[in-house]
């Protein structure tokens, strides 16, 4: 006898039906899942960025209008009371200042996800009136042999302070020129870890200070930023040409026949700016007694001891004493030092700022451009 009764296989069949469709079913669940909770994460995250961001527009704009009105920067920005944004929050906007760059920092948030943004700007200081001198000295100022000529465009600046004098100077016209009082104290100082870390190159360390000669600058140090820890010694007959900056954290020797931006090209304008921050009293020395014709800035913390036949189209700084012995130029009342502000140009383009005017909030004239944009 056969049987044909197949209503187990139908059973056994439907179960495993069943059985698949739910596990379809299960899988598109946690399919769909994932996809709405990448959808969300991804919702959430782009409010948070852009909710930075906005944090970052609404702290530039808010220092902007401190700025403006001559106000003290805000400790807190207080973002969410004033604006609403769907969805998200800015939980912080964070500022600081170091030397003439703002910091601002953004943190954005919506549910559990963050994103941050760190944007860099550079601050328009106004410059120390230090910078209006063609000729400083918080100590002697020497002028015996020959007079020492002053020429400036502008009766404004390019004016003569010193604490002490002995000689006179005059201008193109022969005509004696008022010496200024200032006090050694009067001096601006600079912030040696502030330079070194504007710096493309540094030479040596603080804690190992060296010797260094001129060949071991760097090929392009007159285009560069360059720190040296330790003395420099640059010899005779010594061209450079460039709008850098030379900071020496230690004695600086010139030789003789240094000509710096006296033979540039056509169109071109350099200034050429030399620091010497050091400790010993004689910062800036002069082996020989032939001709230094430069066009730039020389800042010298300690004395400075320039000696015979010196020419500068720009200023000079010295924070002791300072001897320009003899005049470079050919003729009694030929000009041989003249006042040209162009150095200040460079001076700021390359973020160099006295200590005293670092963070300075007064002197702000308004924030100029942005450095760097990043998420952090």
């Amino acid at each position: 006898m056969k049987f044909n009764n197949e209503d187990g296989y139908v059973l056994v069949l439907g179960i495993i039906i069943i059985a698949v469709l739910i596990i379809l079913v299960f899988t598109m669940t946690n399919i769909i899942g994932t996809d709405l909770s990448f959808y969300r994460n991804n919702r959430d995250s782009n409010r948070a960025f852009y909710a930075a961001e906005a944090g970052i527009a609404y702290g530039y704009e808010t220092i902007s209008l401190s700025i403006e009105e001559g106000e003290s920067f805000p400790e807190n920005i207080d973002f969410n009371s004033k604006i609403e944004l769907n969805g998200a929050e800015v939980s912080s906007i964070d500022w600081e200042l170091n030397g003439n760059r703002l910091t601002l920092n953004s943190v954005g948030k919506s549910n559990n996800i963050d994103r941050e943004i760190e944007s860099i700007y550079l601050l328009n200081f106004k410059h120390n009136s230090i910078l209006d001198n063609v000729i400083t000295s918080g100590g002697l100022l020497e002028t015996k042999n020959n007079h020492i000529l002053v020429d400036s465009d502008d009766p404004d600046v390019g004016g003569v302070q010193a604490a002490d004098y002995d000689g006179s100077i005059k201008d193109s016209e022969g005509n004696d020129i008022e010496i200024e009082d200032i006090n050694k104290e009067d001096i601006p100082t600079f912030d040696a870890d502030y330079l070194e870390s504007l710096a493309d190159t540094v030479l040596g360390s603080k804690e190992t200070p060296a010797s260094y000669e001129y060949e071991d600058l760097p090929g392009d140090f007159a285009e560069e930023f360059t720190y040296v820890h330790g003395d420099l010694n640059i010899k005779s007959n010594k061209e450079i040409n460039g709008s850098g900056v030379l900071v020496v954290d230690g004695k600086l020797n010139l030789g003789t026949n240094i000509d710096i931006n006296q033979n540039e090209p056509d169109g071109v304008d350099n200034y050429f700016i030399i620091i010497v921050l050091s400790d010993d009293e004689e910062a800036i020395t002069m082996d020989g007694d032939n001709k230094i014709q430069m066009k730039g800035l020389i800042y010298s913390s300690q004395n400075t001891d320039i000696g015979n036949m010196f020419g500068l189209t720009g200023a000079i700084i010295s924070g002791g004493d300072l001897k320009l012995i003899n005049s470079a130029a050919g003729g009694q009342f030929q000009e041989n030092i003249i006042y040209d502000p162009g150095f200040i140009e460079v001076f700021e383009s390359w973020n160099l700022m006295f200590t005293d005017d670092m963070n300075n909030i007064e002197n702000l004239v308004g924030i100029s451009n942005i450095i760097s944009w990043k998420e952090k």
